[in-house]
């Protein structure tokens, strides 16, 4: 009876809330979250604000609407916070519901664990721990959130970077903006300039234009140990990346 009358209460609060979009962008740290925010953040009808920790909220897909589509006045509101390796949970608890899409962004494996190896702090896991953590967080992210129909989209870091203006076309167009062309420049977020620990305080993303990709230092014992990884080459093979990579 209690789940009852809790439902019913999301349920009045829902159609009480305004009517927005809410845009979750899905991934694991280091896959150029912030960048992407960033670039949506350009258009008039989107949100640009800081992070917010909303994976960490286990509630009713009504409750959840209703939480966060009051965050900015913008009709599009942009949600990130990449999956910490210290997080503990389980899944990306995201709700279904038509007013929510989800942006499911993807970097290869190498790249990514070479890039939150050089990130401030001392409590940097294990090569065979990173391993672990990407194989989990980027398997869950596809599997249950970016094959979700008309609403979700997945996109790899490689292919914006490569072509900003054509990715964030199509986005701005997935997510109903009325933004009719795409971006490779973009603004700081609300409230002020990008931050470590709010989001990415790094120099790159201060440049407020798409980089390249980094090239990386080698690191040959995290190298042999993805590609003796068979469950990272398939993987992989399903993202697009070639075995050479």
């Amino acid at each position: 009876m209690r789940e009852y009358f809790e439902y019913r209460r999301d349920f009045c609060r829902y159609l009480c809330a305004p009517r927005k979009t809410l845009v979750l962008i899905l991934c694991t740290m280091r896959s150029g979250s912030t960048l992407l925010k960033a670039m949506l953040g350009a258009a008039s009808d989107v949100s640009h604000l800081p992070e917010v920790h909303f994976h960490q909220l286990r509630t009713s897909a009504f409750d959840f609407y209703t939480r966060f589509c009051r965050l900015a006045p913008e009709p599009i509101i942009v949600l990130k916070h990449p999956v910490w390796f210290t997080d503990s949970i389980g899944t990306f608890p995201v709700p279904k519901l038509s007013r929510i899409r989800m942006i499911c962004l993807v970097r290869d494996c190498y790249p990514t664990l070479c890039s939150i190896k050089t990130m401030p702090g001392s409590d940097t896991p294990t090569n065979r721990e990173l391993i672990a953590y990407w194989l989990r967080y980027t398997s869950q992210i596809v599997t249950k959130h970016g094959e979700a129909g008309a609403l979700g989209r997945c996109i790899r870091y490689e292919d914006l970077v490569a072509d900003p203006v054509t990715v964030s076309a199509d986005l701005f167009k997935f997510i109903g903006s009325k933004m009719t062309h795409g971006v490779k420049e973009y603004v700081p977020p609300m409230g002020g300039e990008w931050q470590w620990g709010v989001d990415d305080g790094s120099d790159k993303i201060r440049s407020r234009e798409v980089q390249p990709a980094t090239t990386l230092d080698q690191d040959p014992e995290l190298l042999a140990l993805i590609e003796a990884d068979v469950r990272i080459a398939e993987l992989r093979a399903r993202l697009g990346y070639d075995a050479r990579n």
